[in-house]
């Protein structure tokens, strides 16, 4: 479920960003806030990557899971505030 989780978030970001760039244009430059909401949830899906990566090089220790789950949350919670959360 954590990969799949990442793998919604990542096709939401990608529709998101392109319909920003689509609309906005040169001007999302200058749109500081969604640009910075869009660097925010990049980087939290970054971080989630990294984590998951970790975790299975490691033969995914279910005593680790937790602290799988917090880069989870904080991409929940980034996604949320930059509008593009889905359901589920």
């Amino acid at each position: 479920p954590l990969y799949r989780r990442l793998s919604r978030w990542s096709a939401a970001f990608a529709v998101t960003a392109d319909m920003a760039f689509l609309t906005l244009g040169g001007a999302l430059k200058r749109k500081e806030m969604i640009s910075a909401h869009l660097g925010d949830a990049l980087s939290e899906m970054y971080l989630l990557a990294a984590t998951l990566k970790r975790w299975e090089d490691e033969g995914r220790n279910e005593a680790d899971l937790p602290l799988v789950a917090v880069p989870l949350g904080a991409l929940a919670t980034a996604g949320a505030s930059a509008g593009t959360a889905t359901a589920g």
